[in-house]
C-alpha cells in the first residue's frame, strides 16, 4: 500500500501508455481489415474499393462512364451538390462489355486482355487493341474508334470521396443532364403577391381587372386548351424483324480414322474455305483466342476450363443406301454436346449441309424519332440482357421460342416510366 501510495503518478502514467497504444493497437487492426464498404444511398448501392492505395467506386448497375465524366452527388438534407470528375475506369478482366464506336454500330462480348482493362484520360491514345469475344469471333479493337464502353466498371475520381461515407447522397450518372444549369430556386423567380391593405380602394376604375395564371413558370391571361397540354407519348422504339432456327457453326467436313474434322463456317481462310478443326472423341475444345489463318479455329482444353466450348461425345460411320447408285455409302455421325448452348446433345452428321442445334436467332430493330435506326441480334440466351439505345435502357425480360414472342421492358430516365411489350 505505501508502494502504491509513492508511486501513485507514475501508475497511472503506465496504464495511460497501455490503454493509448491498445486503442492505436486495434485502430490500425480496423484499418487494415475493411478496404472494402458496401453503401445504399437512397436505393443507389455502392461499392468502395481500395487497390493499390486508390479507392475505387462501383455502382450497383452497368453504367458508360468514361474519363472525364462527371459524376454529381446532390444531398437529400440539404441544397449542396459535389460534382466528381473521373480520372479512370476499370473494366475487369473477362467482364461483359458493350461498345459503341464512333460509326454508331455496338460490339458484345467478353473482354478477353490478360489484365484488367484500365482507361485514363489519354485512353484515346492507347496503341494496345481492346480484345473482344463476340458472337462471330474473336475482334481486335482500337480505342480511337470508340465513342464509349457501357458495362460493369470501377471508377477512380480526381477528387476526394470521403464524403460519400454521409447517408443522403444521390449519385446522378446520366451525361446527358445538365445539371448544372438546373435552378432550384425557380419557383422563387415568380411570386403572386397579396394585397394586405385593409383600405377598401382599387386603383381599378371602370373596367375588371385581367386574369392572370402562371403556366411553366411564365406569365398569361389565358388557359392553355386540353390540346396544349396533351403530350404525345413516345413510342416504345422496337421492332420484331425475323425470329428464326439458328444455323450451327460448325458441320462435319469429313473424318479419318475415328475422328472427325467439323468446319468453322464463321472463320474464313478465303471466301471458299472455312477453317478446318480435327476434334477428338471425349475431349472438350475452346476457341481458340490466338487464331491466324491456317491454325484450327478450336483448341483441346480441360474439363475445368470455363471457356470450353464443345464435346464430341461419340463418333461412328454407318453404310446408309445410296439413292443414286443403289449401293451403300458411309455416312459419319457424331453426338455434340455445345456448353455455351447447355441442354440436351445433339447430333452432327457428314449429310447435314446446315446444322441446327435448337437454338433462335432473332434480329431485332430500335428505333426512336430524331435517332439513327439499330439493328441487333440476340440468341434465347440473352434473357435478361439489356441493351442501352438512345439513353433508354431495354431489358429482354422472357423469350417463347414455341410461339416466337419475345418480352421486353423500356425504361426511360427522363421521366423514370417502365414500359413492357411482347412482340411477335
Amino acid at each position: 500500500m505505501k508502494f502504491v501510495n509513492s508511486h501513485y503518478d507514475k501508475i497511472l502514467l503506465i496504464i495511460a501508455i497501455l490503454t493509448s497504444s491498445l486503442f492505436f493497437t486495434f485502430q490500425l487492426l480496423d484499418d487494415t481489415d475493411h478496404k472494402t464498404k458496401f453503401l445504399s444511398l437512397n436505393n443507389h448501392s455502392l461499392i468502395i474499393d481500395e487497390i493499390d492505395g486508390v479507392e475505387t467506386v462501383s455502382f450497383s448497375k452497368k453504367t458508360k462512364l468514361m474519363p472525364t465524366n462527371q459524376v454529381i452527388f446532390l444531398s437529400q438534407d440539404t441544397d449542396l451538390k459535389k460534382v466528381l470528375s473521373v480520372d479512370k475506369v476499370i473494366f475487369p478482366r473477362k467482364s461483359k462489355l458493350e461498345i459503341k464506336l464512333n460509326n454508331d454500330d455496338f460490339v458484345s462480348g467478353k473482354l478477353l486482355n490478360a489484365t484488367s482493362l484500365v482507361l485514363s484520360k489519354s485512353w484515346k491514345n492507347a496503341r494496345t487493341p481492346i480484345v473482344i469475344e463476340t458472337e462471330n469471333g474473336v475482334k481486335n479493337i482500337y480505342t480511337k474508334d470508340i465513342n464509349h464502353i457501357y458495362g460493369s466498371q470501377k471508377v477512380v475520381f480526381e477528387q476526394d470521396i470521403n464524403f460519400i461515407n454521409d447517408s443522403g447522397w444521390i449519385p446522378l450518372i446520366y451525361q446527358d443532364k445538365n445539371i448544372e444549369m438546373m435552378d432550384n430556386n425557380i419557383t422563387q423567380k415568380v411570386r403572386w403577391t397579396t394585397n394586405f391593405s385593409e383600405e377598401n380602394s382599387s386603383i381599378y376604375d371602370l373596367f375588371t381587372p385581367p386574369l392572370i395564371y402562371l403556366v411553366d413558370g411564365s406569365l398569361t391571361t389565358s388557359i392553355p386548351s386540353s390540346n396544349d397540354d396533351a403530350v404525345e407519348e413516345e413510342p416504345f422504339g422496337v421492332s420484331l424483324l425475323s425470329f428464326k432456327k439458328e444455323i450451327y457453326r460448325f458441320k462435319m467436313s469429313g473424318w479419318i480414322g475415328n475422328t472427325p474434322y467439323f468446319e468453322d463456317l464463321k472463320t474464313q481462310i478465303s471466301s471458299e474455305r472455312n477453317a478446318r478443326n480435327r476434334v477428338e472423341t471425349n475431349v472438350p475444345y475452346k476457341l481458340n483466342p490466338s487464331y491466324k489463318p491456317g491454325l484450327p479455329s478450336l483448341i483441346k482444353t480441360t474439363p475445368e476450363d470455363a471457356e470450353k466450348l464443345l464435346l464430341v461425345e461419340f463418333f461412328t460411320v454407318q453404310q446408309v443406301p445410296n439413292k443414286k447408285t443403289g449401293g451403300l455409302k458411309p455416312v459419319g455421325r457424331a453426338m455434340v454436346k455445345d456448353y455455351s448452348i447447355g441442354g440436351k446433345s445433339f447430333e452432327i452428321n457428314s449429310l447435314m449441309n446446315e446444322v441446327y442445334s435448337g437454338q433462335f436467332s432473332i434480329q431485332l430493330k430500335f428505333e426512336l424519332p430524331s435517332t439513327s435506326p439499330l439493328e441487333i441480334e440476340i440468341s434465347e440466351k440473352d434473357e435478361g440482357k439489356e441493351i442501352i439505345f438512345a439513353d433508354r435502357s431495354y431489358e429482354i425480360i422472357s423469350i417463347d421460342s414455341v410461339n416466337k414472342t419475345i418480352t421486353i421492358s423500356k425504361n426511360d430516365p427522363r421521366t423514370a416510366k417502365i414500359s413492357t411489350v411482347t412482340l411477335n
